[in-house]
């Protein structure tokens, strides 16, 4: 079995909780990205310091979608830079490269 914390499966909606928490300890701006009118469109959106990043949130077994596949690469031809993450160690790894503390 996969896990990400002590043997649980965590649930992308618990990952995302963490990773919103943890951003903001360290002065991210961030929204979660509910009812777009799009389909595929990440998950949240962190800003702070002039870098702004679309962040998809996926579970260990997740996987992204043909559908997101295809709006991820609408924002990145245009300059935005989009990262998704498996798993809570890699969601928090990538914050701290990221966004790591002041």
């Amino acid at each position: 079995m996969v896990s990400d914390i002590g043997g649980k499966v965590l649930l992308e909606s618990d990952i995302q909780q963490r990773l919103i928490e943890e951003a903001r300890k360290r002065g991210v701006y961030v929204r979660k990205m509910v009812a777009m009118a799009y389909r595929g469109f990440p998950d949240l959106l962190l800003v702070r310091g002039g870098k702004i990043v679309f962040w998809e949130v996926k579970t260990l077994r997740g996987t992204v979608s043909v559908v997101q596949e295809r709006e991820h690469r609408e924002l990145q031809v245009r300059g935005a830079r989009v990262m998704t993450t498996y798993g809570l160690w890699d969601a928090l790894e990538s914050l701290d490269m990221i966004f790591p503390w002041c």
